[in-house]
C-alpha cells in the first residue's frame, strides 16, 4: 500500500447517534473472533485422552497413570467451559463497543500480510487517544483486506469503551452501527410549533378592539330641563 500524508478524519453517520446505537452484523470476514469451535473440540479430546488414562491406570494398577489421567481430563473439562465462554465474552465486547463506544480517529501505522499466500488478512498497527488523557495509545488488530483504506498511513475511526477503555478499529468488528429512523410525526409536530405565533403573556393588553365609552347626554324631566351626562 501507499503512503499518504494526513488528512482528516470523517465519523460515520451512524456512529453519530446518541447511544445506544442498533447493531447489526457486519458484511466482513471477522478475524479477531476467538477459535472457540476448534478449542471447545480439542478439550473433548483432550477429556477422552485423560478418562483413557485414567481407565488404563485402574486396569494396570498404577497411581501415577491414573493421577496423569485425572489432571488431563480435568484440564480438558475446564476448556469446555472457558472457550466457549470467551466466545461470548467477545461477542458482548464488540456489541458493546458498537452500542456505546466514542467514536476516536486511529491513525492507521502499518499494515503486513500475516494469512496464507493472496490471502485478505492483515495485521494492522495502529496509534489513537482516549479522549480526556493526553497520552497517545497503541493498538493492533487483524482487518479484512477490502475493509483497508487504499493508502497506509490513513486516519480511520475507532471506538472506545467509556467504562472499560477497550478499543477496536470499526472496520475490524464483525458488526455495524444502523442509523435510527428519523420520527416524521414528532418532526412535523416539532415544525408546526416552531411556525405558531407566541401566545400572549398574562397582564399584557389583548388584540381585542378597546371597548369605547361613549358619553350621551339627555334631559332630565324633573329637573325642569336641566341637562345631564350620563355614561355607558
Amino acid at each position: 500500500m501507499s503512503v499518504s500524508t494526513e488528512e482528516a478524519w470523517i465519523v460515520e453517520p451512524e456512529l453519530k447517534d446518541r447511544p445506544p446505537r442498533r447493531v447489526a452484523a457486519a458484511d466482513r470476514v471477522d478475524y479477531n473472533k476467538p477459535s472457540t469451535q476448534a478449542l471447545t473440540i480439542s478439550s473433548g479430546a483432550i477429556i477422552v485422552t485423560g478418562l483413557a488414562l485414567f481407565a488404563a491406570g485402574l486396569v494396570m494398577k498404577q497411581a501415577a497413570l491414573i493421577i496423569v489421567g485425572v489432571v488431563i481430563a480435568l484440564a480438558g473439562i475446564a476448556g469446555i467451559v472457558i472457550f466457549p465462554a470467551k466466545g461470548k465474552a467477545y461477542e458482548a465486547k464488540v456489541n458493546r463497543l458498537v452500542e456505546v463506544g466514542i467514536p476516536v480517529p486511529a491513525r492507521l501505522l502499518a499494515a503486513e500480510n500475516r494469512g496464507s499466500e493472496g490471502g485478505n488478512q492483515r495485521f494492522v498497527k495502529f496509534q489513537y487517544q482516549v479522549p480526556g488523557q493526553d497520552e497517545p495509545r497503541h493498538g493492533d488488530s487483524l482487518v479484512d483486506y477490502h475493509a483497508l483504506p487504499k493508502t497506509i498511513p490513513s486516519t480511520v475511526t475507532a471506538l472506545v469503551d467509556p467504562e472499560t477503555y477497550d478499543c477496536e478499529l470499526y472496520i475490524a468488528l464483525p458488526v455495524i452501527a444502523i442509523a435510527k429512523p428519523i420520527d416524521r410525526v414528532s418532526q412535523a409536530a416539532a415544525t408546526a410549533a416552531a411556525a405558531q405565533p407566541a401566545s400572549t403573556e398574562m397582564g399584557a393588553m389583548s388584540a381585542d378592539p378597546a371597548v369605547v365609552i361613549k358619553r350621551k347626554v339627555e334631559t332630565a324631566p324633573e329637573q325642569n330641563g336641566e341637562k345631564r351626562e350620563t355614561y355607558e
